[in-house]
């Protein structure tokens, strides 16, 4: 099994849900996911090695990529890479929504470069992009997008995210008025579910049973 990176740009961000759910209809994993504002600096490390950097179409790509919500998912499965690059299709929209059948570009894709996603070159470059956006030190590199205010908060519970309704409920949150401020797959440790669920300790009856549940596998909040 092997590992790659997926970014769902701004301009796609009402179809993040539809995006996931064909992604995970796919027989690919989510490991990691980060919400982000997409600058021009980390969009320049994002093509680095693209093969347009230096042609005159380079700016209308690297603007596709800037925006103040983007949703970087790191997904696994056989041969990841390759595998993600032919669900998304080729980067021009207009040659995407030729194909049969139609690719994530062709069927979210707007116009030129404005693609709906990226995807990693090669193996190796999806290893330093899943560095940068994920490693050791991206969060000082990339500040939390939540807002905190007139908000609430949304748990997808271990047993929707393993079998694949992330996309589904996304999609219906979405469609239903609400703007998803911030997004990330952890693991509650049970110290952590506990503090979590303090409120409800004594008032629910299964309490217990939703903290062993909670904590039985990731969650995305």
């Amino acid at each position: 099994m092997k590992r790659t990176l997926m970014i769902i740009k701004p301009h796609a961000y009402a179809n993040m849900g539809k995006i996931l759910n064909q992604v995970l209809e796919h027989q690919f994993v989510i490991c990691r996911t980060r919400m982000l504002g997409v600058s021009e600096t980390l969009a320049n490390k994002l093509l680095e090695q693209h093969p347009a950097r230096s042609t005159p179409e380079f700016s209308s790509l690297l603007s596709s990529y800037i925006g103040d919500r983007c949703l970087a998912v790191e997904l696994m499965r056989s041969d990841a890479v390759e595998n993600l690059k032919s669900l998304a299709g080729p980067e021009r929209v207009e040659i995407a929504k030729k194909l049969n059948p139609t690719p994530l570009r062709g069927i979210y894709g707007e116009s030129v470069y404005k693609n709906a996603v990226h995807t990693s070159l090669n193996d190796h470059s999806s290893k330093i992009e899943l560095d940068y956006i994920f490693g050791e030190t991206s969060s000082k590199r990339f500040p939390r997008t939540a807002k905190f205010k007139n908000s609430t908060l949304a748990l997808i519970r271990p047993h929707a995210v393993n079998s694949g309704q992330t996309g589904k409920i996304i999609d219906m949150i979405l469609r239903n008025g609400f703007e998803i401020a911030d997004l990330e797959l952890f693991f509650l440790e049970p110290v952590n579910a506990e503090e979590f669920l303090e409120v409800y300790k004594g008032l629910l009856p299964e309490y217990h049973r939703v903290l062993d549940h909670i904590t039985s596998g990731a969650v995305i909040a």
